[in-house]
């Protein structure tokens, strides 16, 4: 039984501000990022290991041996996209390529070695070629 005269204490909680705080606020459900990234100069090439694709990548400001093969989902769409439709190069990287390859021939015809030739050409430009 209640007592006689007894009143109700009131909360210390104001329920109108507590209704309007959003869970979001109340909890950080984000995705932690755990390690470092960096950035990718270009993909090299793409390999299929099992149901799954991974492309070689270049980092920007690593040298060539430093590359390394990543899944697809460790990539964005945009970076995908370059790959599967690389853009068309310019004339100047043309022309540079070809005066690459020529200077490359003509100093291999004219020495008397037998070694492998080295040619310079932007990546661009050999996926193109």
């Amino acid at each position: 039984m209640a007592a006689v005269g007894s009143k109700r204490k009131h909360s210390l909680v104001d329920y109108k501000n507590l209704n309007a705080l959003s869970s979001v606020v109340l909890y950080d459900t984000a995705r932690k990022v755990k390690g470092k990234f960096f950035e990718v100069d270009r993909l090299i090439e793409k390999r299929k290991v099992g149901h799954n694709k991974e492309y070689l990548v270049k980092w920007t400001g690593w040298p060539m041996h430093a590359c390394s093969w990543e899944p697809e989902d460790h990539l964005t769409p945009d970076l995908l996209r370059t790959y599967e439709k690389p853009p068309k190069p310019n004339s100047y990287q043309l022309e540079l390529a070809g005066r690459h390859f020529y200077h490359a021939m003509l100093t291999s015809v004219k020495g008397k070695s037998a070694a492998p030739v080295d040619v310079q050409i932007d990546f661009d430009v050999q996926r193109y070629l």
